[in-house]
Protein backbone atom coordinates (compact mmCIF):
# COMPACT_ATOMS: atom_id res chain seq x y z
CA UNK A 1 0.00 0.00 0.00
CA UNK A 2 1.55 3.45 -0.56
CA UNK A 3 0.42 6.64 1.30
CA UNK A 4 0.96 10.13 1.03
CA UNK A 5 2.60 11.30 4.78
CA UNK A 6 3.55 15.07 5.03
CA UNK A 7 3.74 15.29 1.74
CA UNK A 8 5.55 12.12 0.64
CA UNK A 9 4.46 8.91 -0.76
CA UNK A 10 5.59 6.26 0.84
CA UNK A 11 5.63 2.29 0.72
CA UNK A 12 3.72 1.05 3.79
CA UNK A 13 1.86 -1.93 5.62
CA UNK A 14 -1.00 -1.74 7.17
CA UNK A 15 -0.46 -1.97 10.89
CA UNK A 16 1.96 0.97 10.09
CA UNK A 17 -0.87 2.86 8.49
CA UNK A 18 -3.11 2.28 11.02
CA UNK A 19 -0.90 3.27 13.74
CA UNK A 20 0.22 6.68 12.49
CA UNK A 21 -3.76 7.47 11.76
CA UNK A 22 -3.90 6.88 15.48
CA UNK A 23 -1.17 9.10 15.85
CA UNK A 24 -2.36 12.01 13.78
CA UNK A 25 -5.64 12.09 15.27
CA UNK A 26 -5.43 11.10 18.90
CA UNK A 27 -1.42 11.76 19.70
CA UNK A 28 1.30 9.73 21.25
CA UNK A 29 -0.18 8.63 24.47
CA UNK A 30 -3.99 7.64 23.14
CA UNK A 31 -1.82 6.37 20.06
CA UNK A 32 0.23 4.32 22.82
CA UNK A 33 -3.19 3.41 24.53
CA UNK A 34 -4.75 2.17 21.62
CA UNK A 35 -1.89 -0.05 20.55
CA UNK A 36 -1.41 -1.80 24.08
CA UNK A 37 -5.21 -2.52 24.17
CA UNK A 38 -5.29 -3.76 20.24
CA UNK A 39 -2.41 -5.48 20.12
CA UNK A 40 -2.71 -6.87 23.95
CA UNK A 41 0.87 -5.99 24.93
CA UNK A 42 3.03 -4.41 27.61
CA UNK A 43 3.12 -0.64 27.77
CA UNK A 44 7.00 -0.39 27.24
CA UNK A 45 6.41 -2.51 23.83
CA UNK A 46 2.95 -0.30 23.14
CA UNK A 47 5.40 2.90 23.31
CA UNK A 48 8.45 1.62 21.68
CA UNK A 49 6.30 0.74 18.55
CA UNK A 50 4.85 3.94 18.41
CA UNK A 51 7.60 5.67 18.84
CA UNK A 52 9.43 3.76 16.26
CA UNK A 53 6.42 4.57 13.52
CA UNK A 54 6.62 8.36 14.45
CA UNK A 55 10.57 8.19 13.99
CA UNK A 56 10.32 6.60 10.78
CA UNK A 57 7.82 7.75 8.85
CA UNK A 58 8.05 11.39 10.94
CA UNK A 59 4.21 11.26 11.60
CA UNK A 60 3.33 14.82 12.95
CA UNK A 61 0.66 14.67 15.50
CA UNK A 62 -0.66 17.23 17.60
CA UNK A 63 1.56 18.02 20.66
CA UNK A 64 4.32 16.15 18.99
CA UNK A 65 7.24 18.98 19.34
CA UNK A 66 6.19 18.62 23.41
CA UNK A 67 6.68 14.72 23.33
CA UNK A 68 9.67 15.42 21.33
CA UNK A 69 11.51 17.69 23.89
CA UNK A 70 10.06 15.37 26.41
CA UNK A 71 12.27 12.69 25.11
CA UNK A 72 15.07 14.88 24.45
CA UNK A 73 15.14 15.62 27.97
CA UNK A 74 14.93 12.34 28.66
CA UNK A 75 17.66 11.23 26.76
CA UNK A 76 19.63 14.40 27.97
CA UNK A 77 18.98 13.93 31.49
CA UNK A 78 19.54 17.87 32.14
CA UNK A 79 17.52 21.14 30.01
CA UNK A 80 20.58 22.05 29.07
CA UNK A 81 21.34 18.82 27.25
CA UNK A 82 17.78 19.06 25.92
CA UNK A 83 18.07 22.36 24.74
CA UNK A 84 21.67 21.23 22.73
CA UNK A 85 19.36 18.46 21.35
CA UNK A 86 16.87 20.96 19.74
CA UNK A 87 19.50 23.25 18.50
CA UNK A 88 21.04 20.37 16.64
CA UNK A 89 17.84 19.00 14.98
CA UNK A 90 15.71 22.06 14.11
CA UNK A 91 18.79 24.33 13.21
CA UNK A 92 17.43 27.24 15.26
CA UNK A 93 19.64 29.60 17.54
CA UNK A 94 20.54 28.93 21.31
CA UNK A 95 18.00 31.21 22.13
CA UNK A 96 15.10 29.65 20.27
CA UNK A 97 16.00 26.50 21.45
CA UNK A 98 16.07 27.82 24.88
CA UNK A 99 12.60 29.17 24.58
CA UNK A 100 11.19 26.04 23.22
CA UNK A 101 12.36 23.09 25.85
CA UNK A 102 11.69 26.44 28.58
CA UNK A 103 8.09 26.42 27.49
CA UNK A 104 7.59 22.78 27.65
CA UNK A 105 9.05 22.20 30.81
CA UNK A 106 6.92 24.80 32.26
CA UNK A 107 4.01 23.12 30.22
CA UNK A 108 4.97 19.67 32.00
CA UNK A 109 5.02 21.34 35.19
CA UNK A 110 1.44 22.40 35.12
CA UNK A 111 -0.01 18.98 34.02
CA UNK A 112 2.34 17.63 36.94
CA UNK A 113 0.16 19.96 38.99
CA UNK A 114 -3.11 18.92 37.63
CA UNK A 115 -3.65 21.71 35.53
CA UNK A 116 -2.22 24.45 38.19
CA UNK A 117 0.14 27.09 36.69
CA UNK A 118 3.88 26.36 38.53
CA UNK A 119 5.79 29.38 39.38
CA UNK A 120 7.34 27.32 41.97
CA UNK A 121 10.98 26.30 43.02
CA UNK A 122 11.87 24.12 40.14
CA UNK A 123 11.15 26.05 37.06
CA UNK A 124 12.88 28.91 39.00
CA UNK A 125 15.93 26.88 39.29
CA UNK A 126 15.66 25.53 35.79
CA UNK A 127 15.71 28.93 34.25
CA UNK A 128 18.85 29.96 36.62
CA UNK A 129 20.95 27.31 36.16
CA UNK A 130 20.15 27.74 32.11
CA UNK A 131 20.88 31.18 32.40
CA UNK A 132 24.01 30.48 34.34
CA UNK A 133 25.24 27.78 31.67
CA UNK A 134 24.48 30.00 28.89
CA UNK A 135 26.26 33.20 30.14
CA UNK A 136 29.66 30.93 30.97
CA UNK A 137 29.51 29.22 27.60
CA UNK A 138 29.73 32.43 26.30
CA UNK A 139 33.14 33.22 27.74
Amino acid sequence: MEQEINGNVQKINEEDYEIIKKLESLGYKKAVEWYKENYECELGEAKETVKAIWAKYKVSYPGSDLDEIREMLESAKSVLGAEKLYKERYNVSADEAKRKVLDAVSKFNAENNGGKSSSGCMVTILIAITSTLSVLCLL
